[in-house]
């Protein structure tokens, strides 16, 4: 007997000698095509078989939507579509001749079983982040092939969606696809903490077993970023300070809002205390009126989509000196109406030398030097 792999099995194939009766037995798989061939090769001339007729269980076979006749030369086929339990017995062939010879036909007994799975392999683990992409795969090629499997991937027991996402819980997409080995992939992508779960390959058998290969995947939150700290010095004489952030850094990332902070409170852009504006990519906050009060942390927060990036401000206040620069009530008061001299800032040369009496041409180096000691 030859035998010649066709699909999922291997031809029943009865090479036909003289008048002996040939008898050969096989197995076919639930849901799978079977055909059975018989060839009378030996004769030499395909015009000596006029027809051949092909029995089950005694009975000749009829025309039947599974049943498929075809020849080739001397050789003639009965290919059982999707053979089902029903369909086991005995078949046979028998030729007709053009002439008067004894041509031996030949018959197959044919058992319906279910396909024999391979133990599934253990549980895969895959440790993904938010926002990543993350790929698995099922190599199951052959068997998909040989028997005409279909693939259905789950998430906890349950179908992905057919809009494209794994699950109603999560937002994570999905995509499939099968590379020239057969080899079938599942491409996860942005990543959400709810698409965490057992994700598996289900290869359904047309006799209804299903062969399924596991992946158990956790998804982590994504770490915040620890703010960007900076030590800034505020001056009450100065009476404003400037804080500015530059966001350039984020221009190819996608920024959903953006605020300032101080002290964990936002700050209201209609909040007289603090001026806001932006330039291009910089955010600047300007605190007006400075006092020992202002003095905090302050933040600029650029909203991500996971998590925030902030620029922390270590703000301390400088109490104002003016205070330092006066002095009890001396012949320089002159420069002053209120008793009190602001030195170096409020006199001049020319009160120095009214008040002494300097000759201007000689005084006025005097009372200069006076001015800076």
């Amino acid at each position: 007997m030859m035998r010649v792999c066709f699909v999922s099995l291997c031809a029943l194939a009865a090479i036909l000698v003289g008048s002996v009766q040939a008898q050969y037995s096989r197995d076919i798989v639930i849901g799978t095509d079977a055909p059975l061939r018989c060839s009378w090769q030996y004769l030499g001339d395909e015009n000596l078989i006029k027809s051949v007729k092909w029995y089950r269980n005694g009975k000749r076979l009829r025309t039947n939507p599974r049943y498929e006749y075809t020849e080739e030369g001397l050789n003639y086929t009965l290919t059982i579509m999707g053979v089902k339990k029903s369909d086991k017995g005995t078949y046979q062939c028998t030729p007709k001749t053009t002439v008067d010879m004894n041509i031996a036909d030949a018959t197959f007994t044919v058992r319906v079983v279910k396909a024999s799975l391979p133990n599934p392999p253990s549980a895969s683990e895959l440790i993904l982040a938010e926002g990543q992409t993350g790929q698995i795969n099922c190599n199951y090629a052959m068997a998909k092939e040989a028997y005409g499997l279909e693939l259905i991937w789950t998430i906890n027991q349950e179908n992905l969606l057919d809009d494209g996402r794994v699950s109603e819980d999560s937002e994570t997409t999905y995509t499939l696809d099968t590379d020239d080995s057969g080899r079938d992939f599942l491409t996860l992508t942005n990543l959400d903490t709810a698409a965490a779960g057992q994700y598996e390959c289900n290869y359904h058998y047309p006799d209804g077993q299903v062969f399924t290969m596991s992946f158990d995947i956790t998804v982590n939150e994504r770490e915040a970023r620890p703010d960007v700290q900076r030590d800034v010095t505020f001056k009450e004489d100065f009476r404003t300070g400037a804080l500015i952030c530059d966001l350039s850094s984020l221009q190819d990332s996608t920024i959903e809002g953006f605020y300032w902070e101080v002290n964990g409170s936002r700050i209201q852009e209609d909040d007289e205390k603090f001026q806001i504006t932006e330039n291009g990519f910089q955010r600047k906050l300007t605190v007006t009126s400075v006092n020992k009060n202002d003095q905090g942390v302050y933040r600029c927060v650029a909203e991500m989509q996971y998590n925030p990036i902030a620029v922390r401000f270590n703000v301390a206040v400088v109490a104002s000196r003016k205070h330092l620069d006066f002095t009890p009530w001396t012949p320089f008061s002159i420069c002053d109406l209120e008793g009190n001299k602001y030195r170096f800032r409020t006199c001049t040369v020319e009160a120095c030398i009214r008040t002494y009496g300097y000759v201007y041409e000689v005084g006025k180096e005097a009372c200069e030097d006076d001015i800076v000691q």
